[in-house]
Order: structure tokens, then C-alpha cells, then sequence
């Protein structure tokens, strides 16, 4: 290690990774994994950068997960007589952008494809998809750059987890309980 030219750093760096890794697998942290599992490859990438190493393939990122503890705090703010109408604006919103996306960038018109990646990262960041979340974020970026290649690529599997996401969210389009009757009504 002191033939490293940043031996220390190099050292912090792996124990850095390592401490997020185990984080990412203790149950008691899984709310949190799906915000640490990107540190974690950061970290991974530092790790092999430092050390003249490739970095690690990354592992494919399912964009269709959510983190269900979001979803059911943001219903539970809209309580029980709006969550169906949220969750069927969350639909809609997701469905529109998708759409937009798709139509948008085969013709290469940026304005379109940065206001759908826009609302799509909204959406998703509100329902705790992250990683469609961070895609889109990718994706708007590349937009703002024109780079077409590159949105191109970004692009792949969003379409599939937006439906995937909206399968889920159909389910959970439950309608509101009936209201008691009163006694003597």
C-alpha cells in the first residue's frame, strides 16, 4: 500500500465501500437501500479508480422498484378519500410522460424529451422509484446536451417499468370504504 501514490485515500475509500455494502444488506437498513446502493458504486468506481483498476460492472437496475414505505407516506399525507385520486393522477402522469418520451425523442425534440424527463422525475421521486427516478434525471440531462445516442440508450427499459409501476399502482386503486350509516338515518 505505500507504493500507492494515495495510499490513505485509497484505504478510506475501500473501507467506504465495504461500510455501504454491508449497510445495503442489513435488513434493519433496507429502507435506505435503494438511496445506498448508488453510494455504493460510487464508492466501488473511487476504489478502482484509485487503484488503476477497472471499475465494477454495475448490476442492472431494476427501474421498476419502488420503496413502498414512500408510496404509503405520501398516501397517507393525501389521506384515504384523495389516495385514489392521487394514485390515479400518479397513473396518468406516468403513462403521459412515458408516452411523451417515446414520441418525443425518435424526433430529436429536446424541448419535449426535457419536460417529460422532468415531470417523469418528479413523479418517480415522489413515489420512491428511485432508480426510474435517477434514469430519467440521466436521460433529461442528456436531452439538455442533445445528445441523442446517449438519451437513446437512457431510454431502454422505461417504458417497461413505467407499466410495471402503474400494474402495481392499478392494484392499490382500491375505492374508498363506504361511509357508515348513521343510527336512526
Amino acid at each position: 500500500m505505500s507504493d500507492h501514490p494515495h495510499p490513505l485515500a485509497l484505504h478510506q475509500a475501500r473501507a467506504l465501500a465495504e461500510g455501504l455494502d454491508v449497510l445495503c444488506a442489513d435488513p434493519a437498513f433496507q429502507a435506505m437501500a435503494p438511496f445506498l446502493r448508488p453510494l455504493s458504486r460510487q464508492a466501488q468506481n473511487l476504489v478502482a479508480l484509485l487503484s488503476d483498476a477497472e471499475p465494477p460492472a454495475a448490476a442492472e437496475e431494476d427501474l421498476g422498484a419502488m420503496d413502498q414505505a414512500m408510496l404509503d407516506g405520501l398516501l397517507a399525507l393525501a389521506g384515504p378519500e384523495m389516495a385514489p385520486l392521487l394514485l390515479n393522477q400518479i397513473r396518468i402522469d406516468l403513462a403521459e410522460a412515458g408516452t411523451g418520451l417515446t414520441e418525443a425523442l425518435p424526433r430529436a425534440d429536446w424541448e419535449q424529451v426535457r419536460r417529460h424527463s422532468h415531470v417523469l422525475v418528479s413523479v418517480a421521486g415522489s413515489i420512491g422509484a428511485v432508480a426510474l427516478q435517477h434514469r430519467a434525471e440521466a436521460v433529461n440531462s442528456a436531452a439538455h446536451a442533445a445528445e441523442h445516442a446517449s438519451a437513446q440508450d437512457l431510454c431502454t427499459g422505461i417504458a417497461a417499468a413505467i407499466l410495471q409501476i402503474n400494474a402495481r399502482l392499478a392494484a392499490l386503486c382500491l375505492p374508498a370504504p363506504p361511509t357508515q350509516p348513521q343510527d336512526g338515518a
